[in-house]
């Protein structure tokens, strides 16, 4: 049985094709890193506020004393 002769068409959509799964695969590459780059953001933030509660604690203990605030900042003690 002789085969058939790919059209310059059925060229194009195949590689329309090719190149259509290869974005999505790339698509979905990225977005797991980038939720992989926002869960390690999300581990900073956590670890930070840790930190800030740990020192809130220790400045309750020391008779409520809190630092001043930054400039701009809310202040705590208000």
């Amino acid at each position: 049985m002789p085969r058939a002769v790919a059209t310059p068409r059925a060229k194009l959509n195949e590689k329309y094709s090719q190149a259509y799964s290869l974005a999505q695969r790339v698509l979905i590459k990225a977005e797991e890193y980038e939720l992989r780059d926002l869960s390690g953001h999300a581990h900073d933030i956590k670890k930070e506020c840790t930190q800030l509660a740990e020192e809130a604690d220790a400045a309750k203990a020391a008779g409520g004393v809190f630092p001043p605030p930054a400039p701009g900042a809310k202040d705590p003690r208000k």
